[in-house]
This record gives C-alpha cells, structure tokens and sequence, in this order.
C-alpha cells in the first residue's frame, strides 16, 4: 500500500513519540532539522493518552498536544522569548496590531476578531487579541511599540 506515509502504531495502538512529533513539526511548517527538542512525553489529559512536543526554532518555543491515538492536535502554542522594549515608544495603534494577528492565522478575517485591547504586562505596553477562526480559538500578545509577537497559543474552540 503506498498510500502516503502511514503513522507507526505501537503494539498498543499508540502512535509513537517521533510520529506525534513529526505531526508537530508539519503543523509548524519546520524540519527537524530546524529545531532543537525539550520534550517528547506520553501523558494522559482529559482521559486520553496525548504527546507532549515542545521544541525551539529560532527564538520560538512551540508546545504541542498531540492525540497519541489519532495524531491529530489537540492544542498548540508558541512563543517568542522576546526582549522588552521598555515601554517607551509611539504604540502601532489597534488596526496595525489587528493586521499582525490576523497574519499569524492565515485566512481569517476582521470580523474573525472577538477582542482586541491595549495592556500594561510587565512595564511594557503589548495588545491582547482574541480570535476564533475555522473552530480555533487564538490568544495573541503583540508588543505595543515594535508590533512583535510576544505569545501565540491556540485551541480549540468551545462549541
């Protein structure tokens, strides 16, 4: 059958821990090449058994939940470990730091926006954005003054 790459299933049905990574690394867009790995775990949430995949790219850190069963994504996050500008600075404004977070989900639109709003986090002015876009929740932090994704994280929406 050479129907595509096939998911290795452990004797217990699982797939394994390089499988649930490999379905990490295609959700990101990297190679493993391109990353260095913290973790590989098997763990149990919400009674199900998932991966735990986090790894760095660059000044990113990414945090995966991977069904151990389906291999789907259960959850995803990354951020970046970013230097504080400090505060002082003219802010990008709302529709600027809209533009960013809607670029970080590509295919979501305006009304894809529930919040959007200045903050004080640390000394330093950042946005939080919320959106929801094809059943997904995001959560977004933007440095106020430079534009930066500070956080990244996403689920899946509530129905």
């Amino acid at each position: 059958s050479g129907e595509g790459q096939t998911p290795v299933k452990k004797p217990d049905g699982l797939l394994t821990a390089e499988d649930a990574a490999a379905k990490a690394l295609e959700h990101a867009g990297l190679k493993a090449e391109d990353v260095t790995f913290i973790q590989k775990k098997l763990e149990w949430d919400d009674g199900r058994q998932v991966y735990d995949v986090e790894f760095y790219s660059g000044a990113k850190e990414y945090d995966y939940e991977i069904d151990a069963l389906t291999g789907a994504v259960r959850s995803f996050s990354q951020e970046r470990s970013a230097t504080s500008s400090g505060g002082t600075g003219t802010v990008i404004g709302l529709d600027r730091a809209r533009e960013i977070a809607l670029a970080q989900v590509p295919g979501a639109a305006a009304d894809s926006v529930r919040q959007l709003e200045l903050d004080q986090d640390d000394g330093r002015q950042i946005y939080e954005v919320e959106l929801v876009f094809q059943g997904w929740e995001y959560e977004l932090e933007l440095d106020a003054v430079t534009g930066a994704v500070i956080k990244f994280e996403s689920e899946p929406a509530h129905q």
